[in-house]
This record gives C-alpha cells, structure tokens and sequence, in this order.
C-alpha cells in the first residue's frame, strides 16, 4: 500500500473527497487507533450517579477499538477522578460494574488504593524497601464534563476546552 498524506486544505473552496482508504483499509484503521484515537477526546459516560464520594463506575474507553478499562471515581473530597481500572501489580481489572465504595482493591492479591488512586496497601509488603512509588499509583486520565456527560482522552494532543464547548 503507498503511503498517501492526508491534508485538508485551508480554502474549503479547493476540498476534495479523501481516498476510499481512509475508511475501510485494515492498516489504515490500526494506524488511527495507535496514533489518532488515543490523542483526541471520546466520550466515557454520563454523569449520574457519580455525585456521591465513593461513587465508583467502571467504563471502556471507546470499545471495539481502544477498548481502554477506566474507572470513574468521586473520592472523600467529592474530586472526580478518572483512572486506569488496572491493578499496577497483576494487570487485573478493579472494579466492575457500579458501585459506592471506601476504596479500591484488587481481588487478585488484595492490592488497595485510596479513591484517588494513590496506593494505599499491599498485603505482605509492609517492610519492602522504596515501597510503594508514583509507579504504583493507578494512572489518572484527563477528563471533562459537559452538559452531564463525560469525555477522556488517553493522552490528549489538545485541551478539552478546545473541543467541548462551555456554554
């Protein structure tokens, strides 16, 4: 497949209907879902029932294609946090489903995290050494509300009041 630049020309007057390509090669698509899907905003879910502290949501970020497991979580302070909902020990997912919860714990080796995914205990490590580090901490996802409904991105190229409106 020859590799073709995909440009929009400033003058709408000189627009033109992309190749046939951009819309169905198999190539192409995992092109975008590496280096496109994961830089843009999506939206991740509504809003309700979120107002809580330790409301907790699990969600995928645009499934079928990035297929990313996040957790919506309101902590004691009532900050809502997105977060990976995958444990740094084991890759195990957290939390399934919707819940209110004090804090997060993996069910695989009973790992817990505060609500704002800052490691909290980790059974059997209480005298490890450097234990635990930032690197143990579940990642934060940027967010964004509008109008009730919440978006995220992976790893944001631009700022969410660039593409969701305030009004």
């Amino acid at each position: 497949m020859a590799r073709s630049r995909f440009e929009v020309d400033e003058d709408i007057r000189r627009a033109h209907t992309p190749a046939a390509s951009l819309y169905c090669d198999a190539k192409v698509f995992e092109a975008q879902r590496k280096h496109v899907f994961p830089r843009t905003w999506h939206y991740l879910s509504h809003a309700a029932g979120l107002d809580e502290p330790g409301s907790a949501r699990a969600v995928t970020l645009l499934p079928g294609c990035l297929d990313e497991p996040l957790l919506l979580v309101r902590d004691a302070q009532s900050d809502l946090h997105c977060l990976s909902n995958v444990c740094t020990h084991r890759g195990n997912l957290i939390v399934d489903g919707e819940w209110n919860l004090e804090s997060l714990r993996c069910g695989y080796h009973g790992r817990r995290f505060h609500l704002d995914g800052t490691f909290a205990f980790m059974p059997g490590f209480e005298e490890a050494e450097k234990f635990p580090s930032e690197k143990d901490y579940l990642p934060r996802i940027p967010i964004a509300a509008w109008r009730g409904l919440m978006f995220a991105s992976l790893a944001p190229a631009v700022g969410a009041d660039d593409v969701v409106s305030r009004v």
